[in-house]
């Protein structure tokens, strides 16, 4: 209808708000919602063998789903539509049923009814390549065995003197010298719990019978009644700290007798002990807030504590967090330990998304992967929709979460790894014999340099990815310098050039940016 006919068909009692109320609607009806901002920091992490998660900035207020592609040669394959909602983490996809050891590369788009958004920053993951059927950590090869009630440390509880006991999970008949550690901390407000519950028998369990050691401790509790600010309860968190500080000091101090891998050690927990877990993996005592603790001398004199087996280091090598919170972000810094988080949505104990997520804990998981991501830090979120705190002690959740865990720890663990810095690379001739350049350099061609000394003899130059796959592989002859065509190697990647010659062997870290 045009707007003069219409004008002259307005009923006579009608008042000029009606009539700006008519034209809006008239002027509106039949335009449609901008199409999506593009997504951002699209970010993919290995958390087992078989299973990457995708995690991106949603940038759109509009969009009703988004696209998540993979590349498969030159061409872009959908793996499906991520559907807005209110009940799921709507920047989340689990990319499932991976074969060890494969490699891809992935970006997202938003949609609406008026278009797609444009892409977001492509991202690389690697699963790790499986050490094979039954291999040590991806499969159950060992029966728990279970040893109560081991003494770690003694420390005071107010006027009261206290032993600090652990139980200790490891897999039976193991032969193995050098294993990894977990420390699991008991959740409870730190004025409850203990070391002996459903969940914390499930996951212990489950990595004793993939061949870890797992210590689930007690530590000193402080009644709730005595946590009534939030200062209080940000103490009664540091009392947790330093207990679980002095049960990684009893590790390594007994490394021979409990058989640890000292630089495989990782903290984990439930609730106020993932609380613990997170700051035992990024809290440092200058970061401790002075209106929290104005007085070290209160407090055992440190956050190191005094709760027993004085002189070992207390660095852990990773964390997950089960439910948990972290006071601030800022404690999180770059180039610090991984960290996996396992959260219910429908959590209102301990909120994933709320600010505060719990008194002086303020940030739940889906802020502390965020955050970790934006710093480099490995990290990865798993949540379950719809589950309430502590997974609503759920028996299927909880294995479907210890499940989850022990997949996460494949991706991170030493022995899945390969060198990932120069100076972990390795070369027997003693001295740099090849020469790359440029480095870092950007997709194009790369000149290689043997030094003529009289070790080359019609070598081979291979390129590897970190997962130690074979990219590139060619003779060169007895070529002294030569070039590679890099186009088909990943942006913002990292691998390794090898050249071979008989029983020579140099590797030199390339930097593809």
């Amino acid at each position: 209808m045009k707007m003069k006919k219409l004008i002259s068909h307005l009923p006579v009692n009608w008042n000029s708000s009606a009539f700006i109320i008519v034209c809006f609607m008239l002027l509106t009806q039949n335009v449609s919602a901008a199409i999506p901002n593009a997504p951002t920091n699209l970010t993919a992490t290995a958390v087992s063998l078989n299973q990457i998660n995708l995690v991106w900035h949603d940038n759109a207020t509009d969009e009703t789903s988004y696209e998540v592609q993979y590349l498969s040669g030159t061409n872009w394959i959908s793996l499906g539509s991520v559907p807005v909602s209110a009940n799921i983490y709507d920047n989340t996809y689990f990319h499932k049923g991976i074969t060890p050891g494969s490699a891809f590369v992935y970006r997202v788009y938003a949609k609406n009814a008026s278009g797609n958004s444009g892409y977001s920053n492509e991202t690389q993951a690697n699963t790790p390549a499986s050490k094979g059927v039954g291999a040590r950590y991806e499969t159950k090869g060992f029966t728990s065995s279970l040893t109560s009630n081991i003494q770690y440390g003694q420390t005071m509880n107010g006027a009261t003197s206290m032993n600090l006991m652990l139980d200790l999970y490891e897999p039976m008949g193991d032969t193995s010298t050098n294993r990894p550690l977990v420390i699991f901390i008991h959740g409870g407000g730190f004025f409850g719990g203990d070391k002996v519950d459903t969940w914390n028998t499930i996951l212990c369990t489950n990595l004793a019978q993939r061949g870890y050691v797992v210590a689930s401790i007690n530590y000193r509790l402080t009644p709730d009644a005595e946590q009534s600010t939030l200062a209080k309860r940000y103490q009664a968190m540091i009392k947790a700290i330093q207990d679980a500080k002095a049960a990684i000091r009893f590790f390594r101090k007994n490394v021979d007798t409990y058989k640890i891998d000292t630089t495989q050690i990782f903290a984990t927990g439930s609730s106020a002990g993932s609380f613990t877990a997170l700051h035992l993996g990024y809290l440092e005592q200058s970061e401790v807030p002075t209106a929290y603790v104005p007085d070290w001398s209160l407090f055992d004199g440190s956050l190191e504590g005094n709760s027993g087996n004085p002189g070992y280091s207390t660095k852990v090598h990773g964390v997950m967090s089960n439910w948990g919170a972290i006071a601030e972000l800022n404690y999180m810094k770059s180039g610090d330990v991984p960290v996996f988080c396992i959260h219910g949505t429908a959590d209102a104990t301990v909120f994933y998304d709320k600010t505060p997520a719990y008194y002086a804990m303020n940030y739940g998981s889906k802020p502390i992967v965020e955050t970790a991501l934006d710093k480099g830090i490995r990290a990865s979120l798993l949540l379950f929709p719809g589950a309430t705190h502590t997974l609503g002690r759920n028996e299927t959740y909880f294995n479907q979460a210890a499940e989850a865990i022990a997949g996460w720890l494949c991706t991170v663990l030493k022995v899945y790894t390969v060198p990932t810095s120069i100076h972990e690379v390795s070369s027997n001739l003693g001295k740099q014999v090849v020469s790359i350049y440029p480095n870092p350099l950007n997709q194009g061609i790369l000149t290689v340099k043997l030094d003529d000394n009289g070790v080359w003899a019609n070598p081979e130059v291979s390129v590897s990815n970190l997962q130690g796959q074979t990219v590139y592989q060619n003779g060169i002859g007895n070529n002294k310098t030569f070039e590679i065509n890099t186009s088909g190697l990943l942006k913002s990647s990292v691998y390794v050039l090898s050249v071979k010659s008989g029983q020579s062997i140099s590797n030199t870290k390339l930097i593809v940016q």
